[in-house]
């Protein structure tokens, strides 16, 4: 079968542009599935420190946790996320949380309205 010159350069264009597309996709769902797995990581390590801050002190450290720093038990003053920001403690449920973590995303919809 033979294609004009011009309609199969439209094709070959037409998948360079849908293979970078998916590239790109793949390259985003592995991102947020690293940021995901590092961020429980710290927030279970940082949860620890607060439970040990909290039993050899007998109170909750401060909303930022610069307290854990000043005690020797963190080597960070502020504890970054991998969405940017700082963690922080929820000082009704003492728990430390995120506040930057990215609510999820929806799969790609295409033709979907």
């Amino acid at each position: 079968m033979m294609f004009h010159p011009l309609f199969r350069k439209v094709l070959y264009s037409t998948a360079s542009m849908v293979s970078a597309v998916l590239l790109a996709n793949v390259a985003l769902a592995i991102w947020d599935k690293q940021c995901e797995i590092h961020d429980q990581r710290n927030l279970d390590r940082l949860n620890e420190l607060v439970t040990q801050y909290r039993l050899q002190t007998g109170k909750c450290p401060d909303i930022n946790m610069i307290e854990l720093f000043r005690s020797g038990m963190s080597d960070k003053r502020l504890h970054k996320t991998p969405y940017g920001g700082y963690y922080q403690i929820d000082v009704s449920q003492m728990m430390v949380y995120n506040p930057q973590k990215p609510r999820p995303r929806e799969g790609l919809a295409i033709g979907r309205r």
